[in-house]
């Protein structure tokens, strides 16, 4: 139960660095906003809060999966890493307002229930 906890701590960390990543792009009107020159962008998104944020944020998780992967059997944890779809999904929605279909909303059910599957045999 510890490695389904703290996996689901790091599927939660590497998703929000992700995030983060997102919101400095879209502050920046894309990776390669037109309206600046190629280093100019980089620059913006690279210096941006966001990024530096996002950046540290999942070098942490980084850092919890390399213990994880050094702690417990590959084909038990690595599977575990799959609850970032779910967070994923779940900031796609309450943070970013998109609107998902049925068939995402039963592809994360699947997700659950494998994860619970694989942490219930260990």
């Amino acid at each position: 139960m510890k490695a389904i906890f703290l996996a689901a701590i790091g599927s939660f960390l590497i998703t929000l660095g992700q995030v983060f990543w997102k919101i400095a792009i879209d502050k920046n009107g894309g990776l390669l906003n037109p309206a600046f020159t190629i280093s100019k962008n980089f620059i913006n998104i690279f210096s941006s809060i966001y990024m530096i944020s996002g950046l540290v944020i999942y070098t942490f998780a980084t850092l919890l999966w390399m213990y994880l992967l050094g702690k417990y059997q590959y084909s038990y944890i690595y599977p575990m890493f799959s609850m970032a779809y779910i967070f994923s999904f779940l900031f796609a929605i309450f943070l970013f307002g998109e609107v998902v279909s049925l068939y995402k909303w039963i592809g994360v059910f699947l997700i659950i229930c494998g994860v619970f599957l694989i942490g219930s045999n260990k």
